[in-house]
């Protein structure tokens, strides 16, 4: 679910059979955590059950994706007081194989933290959904200039984050 809308007709049930997952992802992305994500999700969805029968099948996506992104700003600001204090990672580089997929979503869900809830929220609308600048903006209810600067000054912040290290292997010769 990226970009553009497709009719999802059906009950609720069946719209969370067809789009959980992608919901899922997003709202973990844009809490910076699984946990949280799972909370963010469970929130939103609750609240956009009243009103499910008055949204129309062609932009129900939309409206979740836009409650979502409204429900994790309005958590921010409620929490804006309470810090999350994230321990370092050890010193040693992030080794390339398929079995550390866990500690590679681990040091880049540690880097989204270090943004700002609007920097990350951006370039999870922007990166992850595939949203125009425009539409990021309309999501975001700011101007586009905003949004291309938070989208610049939060991907400066995760090329030079140590969680996300470039990491170099080794190949012995054959």
């Amino acid at each position: 679910m990226q970009g553009g809308e497709i009719a999802i007709g059906g009950s609720y049930e069946d719209f969370l059979a067809q789009c959980g997952k992608s919901l899922l992802r997003l709202a973990t992305a844009l809490a910076g955590n699984p946990t949280d994500g799972q909370d963010l999700l469970q929130n939103t969805l609750l609240k956009t059950w009243s009103a499910w029968s008055g949204v129309d099948a062609t932009s129900r996506y939309a409206y979740v994706r836009r409650a979502l992104v409204n429900e994790n700003i309005s958590s921010w600001r409620s929490k804006s007081a309470r810090l999350a204090l994230l321990t370092d990672m050890d010193d040693h580089p992030i080794p390339v194989d398929a079995t550390d997929t866990i500690a590679m979503r681990d040091a880049l869900e540690r880097a989204l933290m270090q943004l700002t809830t609007n920097q990350r929220t951006a370039i999870v609308l922007r990166y992850v959904e595939g949203l125009s600048i425009a539409e990021t903006a309309d999501y975001m209810n700011c101007e586009v200039s905003t949004v291309k600067s938070h989208c610049f000054r939060g991907l400066e912040l995760l090329r030079s984050s140590k969680h996300l290290r470039i990491v170099t292997v080794e190949v012995p010769d054959a």
